[in-house]
């Protein structure tokens, strides 16, 4: 009887110790995640705090070769108008390979880019020109020259002919004048 009389004076004592521990755990428990979640945000802001450092640094980059196209070859990159760079290449392409035949034929525009399709023939008298030809025609960048087709034979009197079809592409944002 004694016990039972202990208890029933302890059990509101032990029933609110109970209570306000599992509160406690429970609190724990949610400080636990909060904390690896705001863990968690730190990181990403650490991420995008790096990845706007890139950002900076290739947009100085970029900043470069705009400045390096205005100042060497008078083009503007900041033009809307994709069609002088376009017939430009097909300018220096002309220049560049004296003795080869160029047929331009009439752009294309579609998908966000415009497409000036370039056929080339050019006699070449070695290997090593073909090569050289090949490579100077891959190396355009702005716009970019895209071969189809690369074929090399024999013209009736022996001589070796190149053929490249391909074209130029420039990309645009679909409002050029």
């Amino acid at each position: 009887m004694r016990y039972f009389e202990y208890l029933k004076s302890r059990a509101p004592f032990y029933l609110v110790s109970g209570i306000v521990f599992g509160v406690v755990v429970f609190l724990l428990i949610i400080a636990g995640r909060y904390n690896d979640y705001l863990v968690n945000k730190l990181d990403d802001m650490e991420k995008i705090n790096v990845k706007k450092a890139d950002v900076k640094k290739h947009s100085g980059e970029i900043d470069m070769l705009e400045s390096y196209f205005r100042d060497n070859f008078r083009i503007d990159v900041t033009s809307r108008n994709a069609d002088k760079f376009l017939f430009q290449a097909v300018d220096d392409l002309k220049t560049n390979l004296k003795n080869a035949k160029i047929v331009a034929k009439t752009y294309d525009q579609r998908s966000g880019k415009k497409e000036l399709p370039v056929e080339i023939w050019a006699k070449m008298k070695s290997f090593e020109m073909i090569i050289d030809n090949t490579e100077y025609i891959e190396s355009f960048r702005v716009p970019g020259y895209q071969i189809d087709s690369l074929t090399v034979s024999r013209d009736p009197q022996g001589e070796v002919i190149l053929n490249v079809k391909g074209a130029f592409i420039m990309p645009f944002s679909g409002t050029d004048n």
